[in-house]
């Protein structure tokens, strides 16, 4: 008969053990790395959303506008609790924050449009970071008249995804909210324009300038769109 040896058993229970407590870390890790932040931002303010470096941000819901949250109330008849709801705004500030680790979200109509005329709006956002992976898509807007600069780490080079010089359905760079309303215009080709310019290489400075696209739409400010990552 085979006698165990206690000093094996016990190296055995402490190997487990700390094989347990790592499991532990990791998973506490990973919850702490996914930990919701909720915030209220009173219509005519900014939210500003932050992520430590190495991380980006994730948005998980947004609404400008009123529902039970009983905040920025400033007349208790007028702005009482509502139903002033919009599901798209979710994906509207997912599209202007993701990925970034800072993000500044104006509570305003100019930004969300007015869902609520008569009451004084509220915007609600919950988001939580993420670690960004580097060959992850990187998505940015620059307005007409500046440029944009790509750039990759050492060793990697630039891949362009989309690229578009003019104005679709994203708030941004907005100077009169008529004018530069939601929009079509899109240029197809200027994805492979963009891309022939920068591919292959670890830094590229775009115009967003009429000189370098050309005017797609003559009577509207219009902002430079790009999604890239590094290989």
């Amino acid at each position: 008969m085979i006698r165990a040896d206690p000093l094996h058993f016990i190296c055995f229970i402490l190997v487990s053990s700390l094989g347990l407590l790592q499991q532990v870390a990791s998973q506490t890790a990973l919850q702490s790395d996914r930990e919701i932040d909720e915030s209220f931002t009173c219509e005519w303010k900014t939210k500003t959303l932050t992520c430590p470096d190495g991380q980006g941000i994730v948005i998980d819901f947004a609404n400008y506008g009123r529902t039970t949250h009983p905040v920025c109330v400033m007349d208790p008849v007028r702005d009482a609790p509502n139903t002033c709801s919009t599901p798209y705004h979710t994906n509207l500030v997912a599209t202007f924050c993701n990925g970034r680790s800072n993000c500044c979200v104006p509570a305003t109509n100019l930004f969300f449009g007015d869902p609520c005329p008569t009451i004084v709006k509220y915007l609600q956002i919950k988001y939580h970071c993420e670690t960004l992976i580097p060959s992850e898509i990187d998505e940015s807007f620059t307005c007409e008249w500046k440029s944009k600069t790509l750039t990759c780490p050492s060793g990697k080079s630039i891949i362009i995804d989309f690229a578009n010089y003019g104005r679709t359905t994203h708030p941004v760079c907005v100077m009169d909210p008529v004018r530069d309303a939601p929009n079509t215009c899109s240029t197809p080709s200027h994805t492979n324009f963009v891309a022939t310019f920068c591919n292959g290489q670890s830094n590229c400075v775009v115009p967003a300038t009429n000189l370098f696209f050309g005017d797609p739409c003559p009577t509207i400010v219009k902002y430079l769109q790009i999604k890239y990552h590094c290989v």
